[in-house]
């Protein structure tokens, strides 16, 4: 019952705050269409702020329920989340450089490295490849500065991240309870109910946009918990990917793609799978209910995963591979039909 108490927690203060904001105008802090965006009018983009704040309420109820010491190894977590929390709170009211967000991103992820290490190996299903420190430490903060940044470039439609984060993060919940680590499931829990409190005022048609500030503290926590539970041995970095596989596979191909084509990857684009599909006649709440269909699909398999077999756990990322081909490749025939049904 702890965890419903400590997702109570966060889903309450987060939907409270996120509906107060929401409330107020502020015209330092909304989002204006631009060649990125899918919405057609200036959209107040502080929602952040309540899952910040619905994030440290259930950290506290947490703290209440399990004593003070559940979270003495989860201080770079904290640190790390308010380096990129402040940077993303900056770029929300006046916008901050690339250089300055990469900085702080890289910092949030340094502490990590610093404080629990690198994972000592790459590890795959039946595979794994020990590597130096150096790449280890290297590869470890391009997955947190990535995984921000994944999180930002997916949020551009109505729902959609914060659902990610619901789904995501309730599999983290119940992959750490199965292990017994009930200090990382409490925290995985509190962030879960902190991300739906928010999603009642984003669901489409939105009231309010979570931000950089959202965003990048979900991205950032994200990979955190992957790299805690690497290092706590509850699972490996892999099937956290399995579980925010929706959001990684659409902004890792998008980029992949646009780097092929000579197109500049930094600017703002519509060319993300679930822009493509709004942009071909979708409305937001059906590609994002559709896009709840995956994630949950996805959280399922993450959590499934441990338990299979080598070749059950090879056949499993196989069949996403090809789920997420097949996905593409029915978007691209919808956008051409689209296009043909125009001429």
């Amino acid at each position: 019952m702890s965890f419903f108490a400590v997702a109570a927690m966060g889903f309450l203060v987060s939907y409270l705050l996120t509906f107060r904001i929401a409330s107020r105008s502020t015209t330092t802090a909304f989002d204006e269409p631009n060649e990125r965006s899918l919405h057609g009018v200036p959209t107040l983009r502080l929602g952040g702020v309540g899952i910040l704040a619905g994030v440290a309420a259930s950290l506290a109820a947490a703290w209440a329920l399990a004593g003070p010491g559940v979270y003495g190894s989860a201080w770079p977590v904290a640190l790390g989340a308010a380096c990129v929390v402040a940077v993303g709170f900056r770029d929300d009211l006046r916008g901050a450089s690339i250089f300055t967000r990469l900085v702080a991103q890289s910092l949030a992820a340094g502490i990590l490295v610093v404080a629990w290490g690198a994972p000592a190996a790459l590890e795959l299903p039946g595979i794994r490849w020990q590597w130096p420190e150096e790449v280890a430490a290297g590869f470890t903060i391009l997955f947190v500065v990535w995984m921000i940044n994944l999180y930002n470039f997916m949020d551009g439609i109505d729902g959609l991240a914060a659902g990610m984060a619901v789904a995501g993060f309730t599999a983290y919940m119940l992959l750490s309870h199965r292990a017994g680590r009930e200090p990382m499931a409490l925290a995985a829990s509190g962030v879960a109910g902190a991300a739906g409190g928010f999603l009642v005022h984003n669901f489409p048609p939105s009231r309010i946009f979570m931000g950089d500030t959202g965003s990048t503290l979900l991205g950032y926590l994200a990979a955190a918990f992957a790299i805690w539970a690497e290092r706590a041995g509850v699972f490996p970095l892999w099937v956290a990917v399995v579980a925010f596989s929706p959001f990684v596979v659409d902004a890792t191909a998008t980029i992949v793609r646009r780097a092929l084509a000579g197109q500049p990857v930094w600017r703002p684009h519509r060319s993300h799978y679930y822009q493509r599909l709004v942009l071909a006649g979708w409305s937001h709440r059906r590609t994002t209910l559709c896009g709840y269909v995956i994630m949950t699909l996805a959280a399922v398999s993450a959590m499934m995963a441990p338990r299979l077999s080598v070749p059950g756990q090879w056949q499993l990322l196989g069949a996403w591979a090809l789920l997420y081909a097949v996905i593409g490749w029915m978007i691209t025939r919808l956008e051409l039909r689209g296009l043909q049904s125009v001429s």
